[in-house]
């Protein structure tokens, strides 16, 4: 016999009942809330912005002049307990799943140019489910999600439309990987970086997108959206996901201009972008208005990721930079604005973490998954909706990463952690190897290495000789220690201390014990990730020029991908060359059980 969720759909399908009405059945929707009709359901636009440091917005820093988004954020929620993860894919894999990257192995790195790697496909993401609810869905920007094959793009995730780019980076006016991008990305193939232009429209490539300034294209392309949305399209679900101020540093002269009093011209230039980008949301948002859809529409606004010194950002005063685990590095600028929001004017520090937007913007769309055990979001939007209310969270995972962060991305300073103590547990976790950091209640616990400990932002520009050595030489927890071993736990307590300065681990081995249990918990369940090697089948060279997918098949998972690992990070950490060449991350995989 069928199964209950089996019949219902045919039956409904049968009398032309709607597909709101079918999710109640499949996915638990609250009846009293499918009574209304998709129309009243809220629009929902999600704002990412990419590389912003905490310190880059002016409801932080007032010298940073963002007016929309201090206005948006100041008359709805400021969320000071906000966390990502450390960099772009990561995150994006967090907010598109509602589950910590470690249970789908894409913890370690960002996808990497040529890499033949996407965001799991059998995963059913959050414009998959968005669209199920009625909702027009729509991708603009940033996809950073895979795209070696056909299955792996946006338009096959749940977008209706899609506008913007593959990759992780790329020049805002030309459209191309840049110079800094493929040495970022280790782009290499048969003895040379990979160049090529990378825009799309709807998955399809777009030359006109060549000579415009991407914040502008996004912005417009938003607007163009929101103009020609009718209530017949059914609710709208915007993911905004602009390319600003992430590198390479490019803006119009006239908004560098605005900020000619800052001497640093990688600060200027950065500063440039975000006030650029800030026009260019109060343009979406007077849309919104003039279309009359903002009365009914949640505005989400979160940096991806923290900010990049050495690229003119500032997460001042948390500690450090993206690509750690330091609180500069994943605790972000965010609020949630618009007119739906009746709490305005409030700032809540309850802990929240982007996989708890997935299950709390479903919430919103009608769609109860409260239910699903694989999720790690929860819904928080007591926290919101309520002045005081709780997120009902007490924990976050920000991250277990096997591969050694510090040595591979600021091996430039010459710090090196190893070797490192073991502290003894009885739950066989290894706070040697990699970094990993937890959140319980007020404490942070960090293990391994967790990156450079440096706050300040370098007064030299990124482009001049000694950058680097300028920052090292900012904190001295940056500098090499020949006196013996380092330590391999922090503990800090986030509420008397959220700048990180004072390990307490040694006064507190109980709370450090509670959290090395769950630790070795979470890693038990973890996803090995795997550093693919580059297919160089991928070069746009034999693509017309263009990145695209080139697979006929998306899942690498379980191939075996020996490496030669050690030799080329005991190059890379005593800055020798390999082969006569700088020293590159390796090209074949690693597997990290």
């Amino acid at each position: 016999m069928l199964a209950v969720k089996q019949i219902v759909p045919v039956v409904l399908a049968i009398f032309g009942i709607t597909t709101t009405i079918f999710l109640i059945v499949h996915y638990g929707v609250n009846k009293e809330d499918v009574s209304d009709t998709d129309a009243r359901k809220p629009n929902i636009l999600f704002i990412f912005s990419d590389d912003l440091g905490y310190n880059d917005v002016g409801f932080h820093n007032p010298e940073i002049k963002t007016p929309t988004i201090d206005k948006l954020a100041t008359e709805g929620v400021i969320l000071e307990g906000h966390y990502t993860q450390d960099a772009c894919s990561p995150s994006r894999v967090a907010l598109m799943t509602g589950k910590y990257p470690i249970r789908l192995g894409h913890q370690s790195l960002v996808i990497r140019t040529g890499e033949p790697k996407c965001l799991p496909v059998e995963e059913k993401i959050l414009p998959e489910m968005m669209k199920e609810a009625g909702y027009a869905t729509h991708m603009i920007g940033k996809w950073h999600l895979g795209m070696q094959n056909e299955s792996c793009l946006p338009t096959n995730r749940g977008f209706d439309t899609a506008y913007g780019y593959y990759n992780g980076e790329e020049d805002h006016w030309g459209k191309n990987l840049t110079d800094a991008s493929n040495l970022q990305m280790n782009s290499i193939c048969n003895g040379k970086q990979m160049f090529g232009y990378d825009f799309m429209n709807n998955d399809k490539v777009d030359f006109t997108a060549n000579g415009t300034y991407s914040t502008f294209l996004y912005r417009d392309r938003a607007v163009e959206i929101i103009r020609n949305h009718t209530q017949d399209d059914g609710p709208m679900f915007m993911y905004l996901s602009m390319q600003a101020p992430h590198a390479p540093l490019q803006v119009p002269k006239e908004y560098e201009d605005m900020y000619s009093h800052i001497e640093n011209r990688d600060r200027r230039i950065y500063s440039g972008m975000v006030t650029a980008l800030d026009d260019a949301i109060d343009e979406v948002v007077t849309a919104l208005k003039d279309s009359g859809m903002y009365d009914n529409t949640i505005i989400v606004f979160s940096a991806d990721n923290g900010g990049d010194i050495a690229n003119g950002a500032s997460n001042f005063p948390l500690r450090s930079n993206k690509g750690t685990m330091w609180e500069g590095a994943i605790r972000s600028a965010a609020f949630v604005g618009g007119a739906l929001v009746k709490t305005g004017g409030g700032v809540t520090k309850e802990l929240m973490h982007l996989t708890d937007w997935y299950p709390t913007l479903l919430n919103l769309a009608g769609v109860d998954v409260s239910d699903d055990e694989t999720l790690d979001g929860v819904n928080v939007w007591g926290a919101i909706e309520t002045d005081g209310g709780s997120s009902g969270r007490e924990e976050i995972l920000h991250n277990i990463n096997k591969i050694y962060n510090s040595f591979l991305v600021w091996f430039q300073c010459g710090r090196n952690l190893f070797p490192s103590t073991p502290y003894d547990n009885p739950y066989g976790f290894d706070t040697t190897l990699g970094s990993a950091a937890l959140r319980w209640k007020n404490w942070k616990l960090l293990t391994g290495d967790p990156g450079p400990y440096f706050v300040f932002p370098t007064t030299a520009d990124s482009n001049e000789e000694g950058v680097y050595n300028e920052l090292c030489e900012n904190d001295p927890y940056m500098q090499y220690n020949p006196d013996g071993p380092q330590v391999s736990v922090y503990l800090y307590d986030m509420e008397n201390d959220p700048t990180e300065n004072f390990n307490v681990a040694e006064q507190h081995p109980d709370v450090v014990d509670i959290m090395l249990e769950k630790l070795a918990k979470y890693d038990s369940d973890l996803v090995p990730y795997q550093f693919l090697p580059l297919d160089c089948d991928s070069d746009p060279d034999y693509h017309g020029g263009v990145f695209r997918p080139w697979r006929t098949y998306w899942n690498t998972t379980g191939m075996d991908f020996p490496a030669p690992w050690v030799p080329v990070l005991n190059a890379i950490s005593n800055g020798n060359t390999v082969n006569g060449v700088p020293p590159q991350l390796p090209l074949s995989s690693v597997e990290v059980n």
